[in-house]
């Protein structure tokens, strides 16, 4: 029935009050500093009481914190809300079922909070690397910082909080995987938002957020984050109801694939790319250790074993 008031526009889950929340729940300096910040006035030059001022900004209703409130401004906001937060896990290889793991860590608290230990953990997992720069500079990130800041957010802000589900971040040697549970609202595409073409779920928690979170909230996020690193995936999968962002790696830069029809070899190939030449289930490791796949007009070879791990799971193909 929630889903069927949801789907109609008469239900916001960011917008239903919190049960047994109260103002105590509510970081009150944390909510001035934002109010004044937007607003020009403090809590207090306004005079009014705290809840009847959430109320005002649609962060509350009939006396209690509503679900964008509390993910906002809540302390320690996962008391009340316990799925909706982070797990994170980097693994050495290209499985999910790895029985070892390089790091881990369940991120919960406010969303920019939530943003920030994210984006941490990203940090201290990826290479930092040289590039073009001299050797006495600091190393940047393999991947632009840009690119996860757009798809953290867009996890972060567009789930669905109607599914009881945590976000995923699973870092692997090939790829990093946002996973958020909930596929794209109504009948948007993952074609449609390349195209800044956007449907927000959480109107309120989304103007918020764009105030406190780095985003714009003008439908650009998810071309910006193309733009910074195109080596994106993005999955939405209906009957599984989750979207993945699966970004990949600079390490499979040996892979190439090859046409007959005598075209210039193409340059680390995506899954999408893989899926566009009839490249299914037919994908081998070699001798020397090293993968090839083989399609309709389409020759892959230089995969490593991560990049085959990378496409099977695109792919839900065990393997």
């Amino acid at each position: 029935m929630q889903r069927l008031f949801q789907q109609s526009g008469l239900l916001q889950a960011d917008q239903v009050p919190v049960r047994d929340a109260s103002a105590d729940d509510i970081d009150e300096h944390a909510f001035d500093r934002y109010f004044e910040r937007r607003y020009g006035q403090s809590v207090e030059e306004v005079g009014l009481p705290l809840m009847q001022l959430l109320e005002n900004v649609d962060l509350a209703r009939e006396g209690d914190p509503n679900l964008a409130g509390m993910l906002l401004f809540g302390n320690q906001p996962h008391r009340r809300l316990q799925v909706w937060e982070i797990t994170a896990v980097a693994f050495p290889g290209a499985v999910l079922f790895d029985k070892q793991y390089l790091d881990s860590e369940n991120i919960d608290g406010p969303l920019e909070e939530q943003y920030r230990r994210a984006m941490a953990f990203i940090k201290r997992i990826l290479h930092q690397v040289q590039g073009e720069r001299g050797v006495n500079t600091l190393g940047q990130l393999e991947i632009p910082k840009d690119a996860f800041e757009e798809l953290l957010v867009n996890a972060l802000v567009h789930r669905d909080f109607l599914v009881s589900a945590t976000i995923r971040l699973f870092v692997f040697a090939d790829w990093v995987e946002i996973t958020s549970p909930s596929h794209l609202p109504d009948a948007l595409t993952s074609e449609q938002i390349r195209a800044r073409r956007s449907n927000r779920r959480n109107k309120v928690l989304a103007d918020h957020a764009a105030r406190i979170l780095p985003c714009r909230g003008m439908g650009t996020g998810i071309p910006r984050a193309l733009h910074a690193w195109p080596r994106i995936d993005l999955i939405d999968e209906r009957d599984g109801n989750q979207f993945r962002a699966m970004v990949l790696r600079p390490q499979a830069e040996a892979a190439e694939c090859l046409t007959s029809t005598g075209q210039a070899p193409r340059k680390n190939p995506s899954s999408a790319y893989f899926a566009d030449e009839g490249i299914r289930g037919d994908v081998s490791l070699g001798t020397d250790g090293m993968g090839w796949a083989q399609g309709s007009q389409v020759l892959c070879r230089n995969l490593s074993p991560a990049s085959i791990g990378y496409w099977r799971a695109r792919n839900d193909h065990p393997g």
